[in-house]
């Protein structure tokens, strides 16, 4: 009897299953969109995020086709939804995962080198959604603009000029899909479209929504780039445009001008932008050439002074395994050398000057091809803020070094410029092997002479 029992309560289970599946089988949903003038040619993707019980569940990609006839149909199971209709964002752009909230889900731009593309023409829209059994599912979506426009012209552009590019500042790089916060502010920019036969430059940039910003001009000659800003204290709104008119000249004013943008409202600015040839430097790449002074800024270069079995003036990171070795055989000249074993760091700061040259000599010489070294050089602002990655892989070994064919001179005697805001040139020396290994590298002759510039 019990054994009866138990297979009709399993086929009541088969049963009642099969019927909640049919009760919970998906019903078509035909979705309006009402695009707020935004058209096709400017929605280059669409995505749909559905939230149930607010948590992200589906992500549905619609297609052109469908993006083109402004109806959408998809199917879904019977039950309250939120729906988010995203225009334009990538999956790049668009940072959702499946099971999160709205909450955490947000726009963003792209990072480019050191700036952020504002390229990205956000639109995003949200209804509820109830799903019937048999019943019409239907809804319709409206698209609001997420973004506004800085619009750009520069004309009478001299025949100096090499380049010229915008970046805005202090605006947010993200936001949140819903609108309930905004993420960190960064630069937003652009390269100009530099014509040099017209002497006119052209650029714009998208930006999320701001109570205030700071517009860069950015522009080189003769491989200096100089930097003019402007303080923009009228809120940045979504679907608006600021265009802006100017007429480039080292000692005239940039004169501001509005036009009447396609979107939405324009909004005001102040009435001139001053942008002079005594700009703020912001980078120096020109060549260095001259011949360097006899003055060797590295204290005890050639390591011939020494003090309780360290050599005068440089800093010893003293740990297990790390060994220097005053050595008085094999040396490049003088006297004495240093030999660095084990894993060591060795370094010395010296003081620079910005936007001047410098000649580095850095001699090592190695007999073990077991022991791994390398020698990397660095700029820095303040003891302990580097001025920039990008302006110190030209004075890095990027590789590790093992034995050389006898003395080498590291960077080749190379002439260096010390990056704006540059004051220190810090000379670092690591040994990476265990001490087991043997004898690490000889170093002598650490040399850096400012350059005497034509």
């Amino acid at each position: 009897m019990k054994r009866v029992l138990f297979t009709l309560a399993i086929i009541g289970m088969i049963v009642a299953s099969c019927s909640w599946s049919e009760e919970r089988g998906t019903e078509q949903v035909v979705l309006g969109l009402d695009s707020r003038g935004v058209s096709n040619g400017e929605m280059e993707s669409l995505k749909l995020l559905i939230f149930d019980s607010g948590k992200l569940g589906q992500i549905i990609d619609v297609g052109t086709a469908e993006r083109e006839l402004g109806s959408i149909t998809f199917s879904l199971m019977p039950g309250e939804y939120q729906l988010w209709a995203v225009a334009n964002a990538s999956d790049a752009n668009l940072d959702a995962s499946l099971g999160c909230t709205i909450s955490e889900v947000k726009l963003k731009f792209i990072k480019s080198g050191d700036y952020y593309a504002g390229d990205s023409d956000f639109w995003t829209g949200t209804t509820k959604l109830t799903v019937a059994n048999d019943g019409v599912n239907s809804a319709t979506v409206a698209l609001e603009r997420r973004v506004a426009k800085l619009k750009a012209t520069v004309t009478n552009i001299p025949n100096e000029v090499d380049n010229i590019y915008m970046r805005v500042s202090g605006t947010p790089t993200n936001e949140w899909l819903d609108g309930s916060k905004q993420g960190t502010k960064s630069d937003v920019g652009s390269e100009m479209d530099y014509d040099i036969g017209t002497g006119e430059a052209t650029a714009e940039v998208l930006l999320f929504p701001a109570e205030s910003a700071s517009l860069n001009i950015y522009y080189e000659i003769d491989n200096v780039v100089r930097m003019g800003t402007m303080s923009i204290e009228t809120p940045l709104i979504a679907n608006s445009v600021l265009s802006i008119g100017a007429t480039f000249g080292l000692t005239e004013d940039f004169q501001l001008s509005f036009t009447t943008p396609v979107w939405g409202e324009t909004t005001q600015l102040p009435d001139d932008f001053t942008l002079i040839g005594s700009e703020t430097v912001v980078q120096d790449n020109r060549p260095v050439v001259g011949v360097p002074s006899s003055v060797n800024l590295i204290s005890n270069g050639n390591f011939e002074y020494w003090t309780g079995g360290m050599a005068d003036n440089w800093k010893f990171q003293d740990c297990q395994d790390s060994t220097v070795v005053k050595v008085d055989q094999g040396v490049l000249s003088e006297s004495y050398a240093l030999r660095v074993d084990g894993k060591t760091y060795l370094s010395q700061d010296i003081p620079v000057e910005e936007r001047k040259g410098y000649m580095i000599q850095l001699n090592a010489n190695c007999l073990n091809p077991d022991y791994k070294w390398k020698c990397t050089c660095a700029w820095y602002k303040t003891a302990s803020t580097m001025v920039g990655a990008d302006f110190n892989e030209g004075i890095q070994t990027k590789d590790y070094q093992y034995a050389t064919d006898g003395w080498v001179d590291i960077f080749d005697s190379k002439y260096f410029r010390a990056p704006v805001g540059a004051k220190y040139l810090r000379i670092e020396f690591r040994g990476y092997s265990e001490l087991s290994v043997g004898h690490g590298v000889i170093i002598d002759n650490f040399n850096v002479y400012e350059v005497i510039e034509e």
